[in-house]
């Protein structure tokens, strides 16, 4: 789990059965940026998030993993909207590549 500095910013709560979320900004060590929903510290729900090498993810998470349907973009340009499962691309979905290739299907 990502280690972060400082958590800024809490503006409002959401209620979510026993638990909330609440919506707020993380500063990871790494120059990581979370922005976004927020449970025991860790992303969940609906958020975006800025890695320090310059990719960025904005859609879904659970407990700090990209789960349900986003976005990422890649500093090369490439990039990904559709499913992800803990992180990783899985279900239907479109990758387009800098170069010009795309597929659309399934991951």
């Amino acid at each position: 789990m990502k280690q972060f500095l400082a958590t800024v910013f809490t503006t409002f709560f959401l209620s979510s059965g026993l638990s909330q979320n609440r919506f707020d900004t993380l500063y990871y060590e790494s120059g990581d940026i979370y922005i976004g929903e927020v449970m025991n510290e860790m992303p969940n729900g609906s958020g975006k998030m800025i890695w320090g090498y310059g990719a960025s993810y904005k859609g879904e998470w659970k407990n700090t993993y990209q789960h349900g349907k986003g976005k990422m973009i890649w500093p090369s340009g490439d990039n990904y909207s559709g499913e992800w499962i803990y992180g990783v691309q899985n279900g239907k979905g479109i990758m387009n590549w800098s170069n010009g290739d795309h597929y659309e299907g399934m991951f």
